[in-house]
């Protein structure tokens, strides 16, 4: 028996699949983000581009970027970004990550997946 494989798509044939939204066809629009552990090592001009509620899930453990939320905080502010951290104790970095079971946090998954799409439910209608 023989497999066929299947060539993944190149860059630029799946950026001709993304859907434009109508008021530019130069624009790409994002109405949601929800990032976990993620860090935004970005200057205030390139957070004013950020057009989307955001939804930021932290373990308190994940120290590297515990520290830098306050900040981070104050400048998705300064932005005029809806941005929305919430830090779960007793977690760490990778909380939510259920392959990993030194970091995998039973009990924060259960409280984050719901909120995601109820986030989502929220920002996407």
């Amino acid at each position: 028996m023989t497999t066929a494989t299947i060539p993944a798509p190149t860059p630029s044939e799946l950026h001709r699949k993304v859907k434009r939204t109508p008021r530019s066809q130069d624009t790409l629009r994002l109405r949601a983000a929800v990032p976990f552990y993620g860090h935004a090592d970005f200057t205030l001009e390139q957070l004013r581009g950020i057009r989307c509620p955001v939804l930021a899930f932290y373990g308190e453990r994940d120290t590297s970027l515990i520290d830098g939320l306050p900040a981070l905080t104050q400048a998705m502010g300064d932005a005029s970004v809806d941005f929305r951290p919430h830090v779960y104790p007793a977690c760490g970095h990778a909380f939510f990550n259920d392959t990993n079971p030194f970091a995998y946090n039973a009990d924060a998954a259960a409280l984050v997946w719901p909120a995601t799409l109820d986030f989502l439910a929220e920002a996407l209608t």
